[in-house]
């Protein structure tokens, strides 16, 4: 009788680990939770738990500034350009459809800090969530925002070629700028001081000083 009574303990034991375990399995994380759970450690600035939260399919794609990217490898160096800037990326207007989550993003980093402009808006953003992982990033940036951004560059790229063209071929050599946190460290240090000078030149109305001329 006592044999039968461990026996069916036993059973009893090995059936509640069984149920256990297969609810452990079949535990899913809602899309929402796990873009949230991203965007957290995103802010955090450590690399290497980015690069975790990201499936090996992974694509990261950015409309408006050209960055197109496919696999963990190629996103490792945006996630230090990221962390080298400082950014800190703020989720609004979220929706979520099956394994994907629609929202609105902000972006704030040294660089719109060093120019000066206001956070970039991404009022278009998708994430695709596959194995509680992000499989696919996609932002697109807000016209008024990408023209923030290329009113700065117009002025500042022809600003680095004259003072610094050395380290403007470090970040762009061959004319589309590499992504990675010494890059953006680089810049953002240039920035400052460009803005700086340009401070200095400004007359009393504010005006921003003539771009300089390609043709002169």
């Amino acid at each position: 009788m006592r044999k039968k009574k461990i026996g069916f303990v036993m059973i009893l034991i090995s059936a509640v680990s069984m149920a256990v375990i297969s609810s452990n399995c079949s535990f899913k994380s809602s899309p929402e939770k796990i873009v949230e759970g991203f965007v957290k450690t995103y802010n955090s600035h450590q690399v290497s738990e980015i690069i975790s939260l990201y499936h090996d399919s992974i694509t990261f794609e950015v409309s408006g500034f050209g960055i197109n990217l496919k696999g963990k490898e190629s996103v490792r160096a945006i996630a230090e350009y990221d962390s080298a800037l400082k950014t800190i990326m703020t989720l609004s207007n979220i929706t979520a459809s099956d394994d994907t989550v629609f929202c609105s993003l902000s972006e704030h980093n040294d660089w719109v800090e060093a120019a000066e402009i206001p956070d970039a808006y991404y009022p278009q953003t998708m994430f695709v969530v596959k194995d509680n992982k992000i499989e696919r990033l996609y932002a697109e940036i807000a016209d008024s925002s990408l023209e923030n951004f290329e009113r700065v560059l117009d002025y500042f790229v022809f600003w680095g070629n004259d003072k610094y063209p050395e380290k403007m071929k470090t970040m762009a050599p061959e004319g589309d700028f590499v992504y990675n946190a010494e890059n953006g460290a680089m810049v953002v240090k240039m920035l400052r001081e460009w803005k700086a000078e340009q401070k200095q030149q400004e007359p009393v109305t504010g005006m921003m000083p003539k771009r300089l001329d390609k043709n002169k």
